[in-house]
């Protein structure tokens, strides 16, 4: 039964089935020396922060693009041996090995096989409850250039969700089989895992990134100097709000409202002195007058609210 868990199941999902199945040996836990090689994030630190970012922003982007409710959430994110996230594959998966320009040490993204055949079955324009057949064979040609797609789209996320600590350029490169991980990266890796749930059943998807990215990151962040809070500034300076400018209002009874037909006319009160009203976000902040440059209707602020 070992042999046969072990080709799809992490060791600690191992040990608990094991363990739930009454084994003689002692499998309550990873043994020690393989726990000591494990050291879990800082769940308030600048790395959790980026990867909570990414998680949300990925949900959102999905969700909008879909039309369904998709939701990354982050469990956990350790530093491990390379050999233990190698072991995490069975002999039909694919990592997409990621790498920042002019850096030895790269990365990888592991989209489960579950959460990729959903993925690529919504993106070919599949109904939501299409039943999901995944093959346990090597991936074709076609869902290969779809495997580095997706690992694009989750690099770019990536990109965006550290920008404010340290500007990342991440490069999809080549397509890992299981054996190739020890040698293609670096010893020890950050694993980021989430699960993804709107594909049908919560699948997974692992994230691997080098220490050295780790920590030049977490030195990034730990800084709190005037450079950064300029830029965090700046990022909020330019966030887009809507700006409403009301000629006037009025109010109809329903059966009036039912009633209404094109052609008719629906009188307004106008604000003291012929005032318009400015809405921001739907508050109130300015009164302004109509006017017009050039061709373009405009107003002109006259009161702060």
């Amino acid at each position: 039964m070992s042999e046969r868990y072990q080709e799809i199941l992490t060791r600690e999902e191992l040990a608990a089935i094991l363990a739930s199945e009454g084994t003689e040996a002692d499998f309550s836990g990873p043994p020690a020396a393989w726990q000591q090689a494990r050291a879990p994030m800082h769940r308030t630190g600048p790395l959790a922060r980026a990867l909570s970012r990414f998680a949300d922003e990925q949900s959102r982007q999905l969700s909008t693009l879909h039309q369904r409710a998709i939701r990354f959430s982050l469990i956990g994110c350790e530093s491990a041996p390379t050999a233990e996230f190698a072991g995490s594959l069975i002999s039909s998966d694919r990592a997409v090995r990621i790498a920042r320009p002019q850096q030895a040490h790269a990365g990888a993204i592991l989209i489960g096989r579950s959460l990729f055949y959903a993925w690529l079955t919504m993106s070919l324009g599949g109904p939501a409850d299409t039943p999901l057949l995944i093959p346990h064979r090597p991936y074709s040609a076609i869902e290969r250039r779809f495997l580095r797609v997706f690992a694009r789209e989750l690099s770019r996320q990536l990109e965006r969700a550290f920008q404010d600590i340290e500007p990342l350029q991440i490069d999809v490169t080549d397509i890992l089989e299981p054996e190739m991980i020890p040698e293609a990266l670096p010893p020890r890796l950050w694993v980021a895992c989430f699960d993804v749930s709107g594909f049908g059943d919560v699948v997974r998807l692992r994230i691997a990134l080098p220490t050295s990215w780790i920590d030049a990151l977490e030195r990034a962040g730990d800084v709190a100097g005037p450079q950064r809070d300029d830029f965090l500034k700046s990022r909020l300076r330019d966030t887009p709000l809507a700006i409403r400018a009301e000629i006037g209002n009025a109010e109809l009874a329903l059966r009036e409202l039912t009633e209404l037909a094109v052609g008719d006319t629906i009188p307004l009160r106008a604000a003291d002195g012929g005032s318009i009203l400015v809405r921001l976000e739907d508050h109130p902040k300015f009164r302004a007058v109509l006017g017009s440059v050039g061709s373009r209707l405009a107003i002109r602020v006259v009161e702060e609210i």
